[in-house]
Parts: C-alpha cells; structure tokens; sequence
C-alpha cells in the first residue's frame, strides 16, 4: 500500500482556533464510502470519524484520494474538501505556518493588557508582516511555584497548562522576582531551584519541541556589579523596591532618591533575598535553551517605573522588549533555531533602547553608579526619545527614580537680600492635594529630626503643582539645605545660599502676618474684601493694625518705613466652571496686575480645592499710609475654605 503521512495533523475552524474534540470523516471521492486512514505507516486503522484530542490533533496516514468532511466536537459541519490529498493544508484549515510565542511571566508582562512587553513584541512582529504571535499565559504575582500549584479561578487550570495547551512553538519565561526578591511563598532556596526545574520538566515532557527562553528580570546592576557579595551591593545598585525605605532620622517611614540615602547598602533582608535571587537565576539559565537580558535594572534606573516603585511604564516596557527584539536580529543560534525570526528587517537603531541609555547616562561620581549626562540633551537620541515616545521627563524620572512620584522641582539657589530677592519654589507633577513639609538647616549644622507643617499647611494643587514664595528675612546670611516632604515621598536636600542685608528703614524687614480659618463665600462677578480676623504674629501692632471684623489692615507713614510688600494666599471651593483670582486691594483699588504668582485660575467643576496665591513686589509708603485688603474674584460660586486658611502677609522696611 502506498502511503501518505501527515504526521499528526493539527486542524484549526475558520476563526483559525483550534478544533478540539472535532471529527473528521474520510470517503473515497464522489461518494459516501468510507475510505481507512491509518495511525502510522502499517495497518492501524483510525476509526471513521477521527476523533481529534484537545490540542485539535491526531495522527492520520492514507493514500491516495479522499472527500474529507471536517465537523467541530458537536458534529457540526466545518468545512468539505473534496478529492484532495492528505498533504493538503486545506483540510486542516491552517492557511500558514503561524510561530507563536507564549509568554509565561508575572505582573510585569500582564499587567496592563495593551502596553506590556509582551503586546509591544507582537506588535513589533506585526509591524513587519512576520507570521508570528505572541500572547501572555500567566497572571500577577505567580513564582515559579505558583505557575505549577496554583490555578486560574475561571479556568480552574494551572498557567503551566494553560501554557502547555496554547501549544506553543516558543515559551519565554519571565519569572524569579516574586519568588526571591518579593518573596511571596516564602520558600528556601534550594525550594526555589527545584521550582524552576519543574516548570522547565513539565514543559520538556509536554512541549518537547517548544524552545524555551528565560527572559531575566535583573533586579539589581548585574553587569557591573555581578562579582559583589550581596553584603556590599549599595541600594543605587539596585531596583528601587530593594532600596526600601529611608534609614535617615524623621525620614524612616518615607521614599527618596537622596544621594547620601542611595549610597548605603541595602538591609540583611534584601541582601538574603538578592542572595537566593542570584541562585535560582544561575539555575534557570542551566535548563533553558537561551537566555535574554531584558535589562530590568535599567528601566528602574530611569525612572520607567510606576508609583509601586516596581512595575515598569509602557515606555519602560518598549525597554524591556527592544533587548527581546535585539536578541531576535543578532543571536545567530538563537534564528537559526527559531526560523521566523530571520524574517525580521532592520528599520534603524531607535528600536534599540540600550543605544538610548549608553547616551543618556554617565558613570557618577564614586565611578560604581550612574549620572544623567546632560550633553544627551543635543544629541539626536533625546529627540528621538522625546518625539518617538512622547515624553520629555526623562530628567526629573532619572533624578527620582527611587521616589513614588516623579517631579519637577525647582528652587531658587541664591538669594541676596541687598537686591531683594525672594526664594521660590516651583513644583509639578505630585499627588494632588497632598500636604507639603519641609526640613530646613544650615550646611554646618545637622539635620532636623522632624518635619516642619507650614501656616497655613501648604498642598499641592488638584493637578499636583505648588508654587512656594517667600522673603526669607529671619535667615541670616549662610548656606543652607531644604527638604520637602510629600506624601511619601522625600525630595531633596536642595542647597541655597543667602546673603546680602536689605536696605530702608532701620536695616531690617518687620513682618505681619494675618489669616482667617473660618471658610466664607464669595460674592459672583465682583472683587470681595475677605475679612481676616486673627493675627498670626505682628512685629509692630503700633504700625502696622488689622480690623478683626473687616479685613482691613492700615500701614501707618512715617514710622521708620518707606516701603512695603504684600503676599496672600487663598484655597478655593470653585462651585462651577469659571476664573478665580486673588489679589489685594491698596487705597481702595484693586491690584491683580501688580501681583506675581499663581494668582489666578481656571478651574472647573469637581476640581479639588486649589491653592492660589501671589506675591506683590515692594512699593513705596504712600504719605497718607496704607489701607490694605486681601480680594477675591470669582466668575462663579466659590467658597474660601478656612480648613486650609486665607492669610496676608505684609513686609515693611
């Protein structure tokens, strides 16, 4: 008998899903007379229909012609081919050769759905018209004994099988950090090891064609700093989730990428955990056909993380796909045993984020870590990375990469007093609403142990911006460091450098200071007199008075003064879309112009209580005095909230 082999046929519907559980019925051509296939190349005969196991497959020899009937599990008709061939891929349903990648891995290729490493490959195949795909098998926080024990709630199966059943041509692996550096089974080392080599066993008895590939996920700078004990890896060699919290006093409970912080080494515990990391990794790589760094540690270092401190952005997984991507063109074993991917074109160097990286960053100080180089700014990569990838905080994300948030902050470095200077602080992209606090010390001093509320508390806006301005008259001539805590999260120190004495009256400043902590509405369409009602303290009571039931504040002339400044500040309730301006009003003539600030907003209905405040430049004692207001105006209802207070200051010299 001459035969014809089509060794173990996989038939797919017309969805192109596989036909599990389907029959296929054989007849000599142009009848209904059964015709024999055989189960190998001898005399077995297949029963008529054939039944196909769960991955849609059976093993089917014949020869010669056949009219071939192909129905689902139910018996319902699929398709017909008449007189045709065994060889025919017609019959199967399967229109080409589609390699697929399953990628078995935890919340860091999950997490996501659309902007994961794993949906950036299949999308980058795509690209190109390459017929491969790519799909996730696993689900968040598995380790490699969970992937084996644990099981889908919906589809009551393991991701080992559920993997295994996808019947894929490549497995990428992309598990170890939950097992060893978050510990979420709490198993040994040697446990761990054992793990891992089940999985890969499980996957060579099921899948004995499928190439396996280990996707690390390094946690740590392995490329510099491999040859380390773990007793001297320092917490800037690490991921930001293994720096763990601050060790400074008052900062214990609190997130920074303070340079003296991230030069420590990190805790026992993290030190155990790096330990059995770096086993299980040796391990993994042993049972694996080929390994790929995916370069973790550097998508943490700038800055590409979410809030948790250790789930990657979408552009930090573009990074982590582009060295799957890099391995696909170059590793010569690595095509040659998976021939797709010789199918792969070169469309230029921005899909190689490591080219990004090696231009963007520079050995620090100490020569074991890394800086921002700031000439990257005027090469081409930058506008690559900015244009490409839309973002332009790559500066701010590499500085704090450690922190929660991400910002952008600004402080002023010198302020000389003999040329009025005030020192500020600009702020953007915080939690919103959050209170702001802050160390401040001299450069020989020691740091505070604990951290300073401001009067009124100082937020962040509902969009996470703060704008901080003040004369910082009782600072004598010195350096100093600030720091700013929000939320979480600690920024800074910040260095500045006072300096210089003013000049008028009799060589100093006197201050007032005057607020209102019960909340008042606001009158539409007019500019409001806010009536402040208690003094916070006032160098000069004689001078300088305040009417507790109008607001009115009176600067008397000629007391040794000859000119003023005046800042105020106000948080909003806005009842509805509108503008909502602070300002003051001087002898009774309102002056927003001569307001610097955040003096004015545009805010909408539902916005959270933004802060608006401003800063009056210095002007000259009118001879009749000063008659002075703290105003408000809203193009819509607003309430001033006193939870937060509404105050004026005032400044004479």
């Amino acid at each position: 008998m001459t035969t014809q082999l089509v060794f173990k046929a996989k038939f797919f519907d017309d969805n192109g899903d596989v036909l599990a559980g389907g029959m296929v019925y054989f007849y000599e051509p142009g009848t209904t007379t059964p015709k024999d296939t055989y189960s190998d190349s001898e005399t077995t005969t297949n029963s008529n229909p054939v039944i196909l196991d769960s991955r849609g497959e059976a093993f089917i020899w014949g020869d010669g012609l056949y009219d071939v009937q192909v129905n689902d599990y139910q018996d319902v008709p699929v398709r017909t081919e008449p007189n045709i061939g065994l060889d025919s891929a017609a019959i199967t349903g399967e229109t080409a050769a589609i390699t697929s990648f399953a990628c078995l891995g935890a919340s860091d290729s999950e997490f996501g759905w659309n902007e994961t490493w794993v949906n950036h490959l299949d999308k980058a195949f795509k690209s190109q018209d390459i017929d491969a795909k790519v799909y996730q098998t696993g689900s968040g926080a598995i380790s490699f004994y969970r992937a084996m024990n644990d099981t889908d709630t919906l589809t009551g199966k393991t991701w080992a099988a559920i993997t295994s059943e996808s019947d894929p041509d490549v497995i990428i692996i992309s598990l170890g950090i939950n097992d060893t550096i978050l510990d979420v089974d709490g198993r040994s080392q040697a446990q761990v090891v054992v793990d891992a080599q089940n999985l890969v066993s499980f996957f060579r008895t099921n899948n004995p064609t499928a190439i396996l590939i280990y996707g690390r996920i390094l946690p740590y700078d392995d490329e510099r700093h491999s040859a380390k004990a773990v007793t001297a890896i320092k917490k800037k060699y690490c991921i930001p989730y293994m720096q763990w919290l601050s060790t400074t006093t008052g900062d214990e409970s609190y997130y920074t990428s303070d340079l003296v912080e991230v030069e420590k080494i990190i805790t026992s515990t993290m030190q155990s955990r790096l330990g059995d990391w770096r086993i299980l990794d040796a391990a993994v790589q042993l049972e694996v056909d080929f390994t790929i760094d995916m370069k973790y540690f550097k998508v943490t270092r700038l800055g590409w993380v979410s809030h948790d401190r250790v789930h990657p952005t979408s552009l930090g997984h573009y990074f982590m796909m582009s060295n799957l991507w890099t391995a696909f063109q170059t590793n010569a074993a690595l095509r040659e045993a998976i021939p797709v991917l010789e199918d792969i074109r070169d469309v230029g160097d921005f899909t190689n984020f490591d080219l990004l990286w090696s231009s963007a960053v520079k050995l620090d100080a100490g020569g074991d870590g890394y800086d921002f180089d700031p000439a990257f700014t005027d090469g081409n990569e930058f506008m690559m990375q900015a244009n490409i990838y839309d973002t332009t905080n790559l500066i701010q994300s590499f500085k704090y990469w450690a922190n929660i948030q991400r910002p952008s902050i600004t402080v002023t470095p010198v302020v000389n007093k003999s040329l009025d200077h005030i020192f500020a602080v600009s702020m953007q992209d915080l939690l919103p609403n959050t209170e702001i606090k802050t160390k401040l010390w001299s450069q020989t001093g020691s740091e505070p142990a604990t951290w300073n509320s401001a009067s009124p508390i100082a937020n962040t806006s509902d969009t996470g911006a703060h704008i901080g301005l003040e004369q910082n008259s009782s600072q004598s001539a010195d350096d100093y460091y600030i720091k700013y805590l929000v939320g979480n999260d600690v920024f800074g120190p910040y260095s500045f450098t006072v300096s210089g004495t003013y000049s008028g009256g009799s060589g100093g400043v006197t201050v007032a200071k005057f607020t209102r902590s019960v909340s008042v509405g606001v009158p539409v369409n007019t500019w409001y007199d806010i009536p402040l009602n208690t003094t916070e303290f006032n160098d000069d009571p004689t001078n300088i008075t305040l009417n507790a039931t109008t607001g009115q504040v009176d600067i008397a002339y000629g007391a040794g003064y000859t000119r003023f400044r005046l800042s105020g500040w106000a948080t909003f309730n806005s009842g509805g879309n509108g503008t909502y301006t602070l300002a003051h009003k001087r002898n009774g003539v309102a002056q927003p112009s001569q307001s610097i600030g955040n003096g004015q907003i545009d805010s909408t209905v539902g916005a959270a209580y933004p802060l608006v405040s401003f800063v009056a430049p210095w002007s000259e004692i009118d001879s009749g005095g000063e008659i002075i207001f703290l105003e408000a105006y809203c193009s819509n209802n607003a309430t001033l909230e006193g939870a937060y207070r509404m105050g004026l200051q005032i400044e004479v010299m």
